[in-house]
């Protein structure tokens, strides 16, 4: 992961400790960050040479697939928004914990390509 990806994944992880105790922060961090992931998602797809969807669901659903990550939390953090909804969550919520874990996976996905580019 090139490190502007990493620091984006840093970022979120220390966004979530700070936020711990306000469940309403941790939703705002989630959704503020869906949009990079997303990107990430996109770039993962291509770099696999798949061909990117346009749309994020899509996207989520293929990258997701690719990474061997659940795609629920995504899905769920996509909705809230899209309806421009709050998003309230706990760091034990099985949201926020299944978005660390896609988050990691993204990471290792594209660590593990650029290794083998060496």
């Amino acid at each position: 992961m090139n490190s502007k990806s990493r620091a984006k994944l840093i970022h979120l992880h220390a966004g979530m400790l700070v936020s711990a105790g306000d469940h309403g922060r941790v939703g705002e961090l989630l959704i503020r960050a869906l949009p990079s992931f997303t990107t990430y998602l996109r770039a993962a797809l291509r770099l696999a040479g798949h061909r990117v969807p346009r749309t994020s669901a899509e996207v989520i659903k293929q990258g997701c697939s690719l990474i061997g990550a659940d795609p629920s939390a995504f899905f769920a953090v996509l909705q809230a928004r899209q309806s421009g909804g709050k998003l309230e969550l706990s760091l034990k919520d099985p949201v926020a914990d299944q978005f660390n874990t896609a988050a990691e996976r993204l990471a290792a996905f594209t660590d593990a390509f650029g290794e083998m580019m060496e």
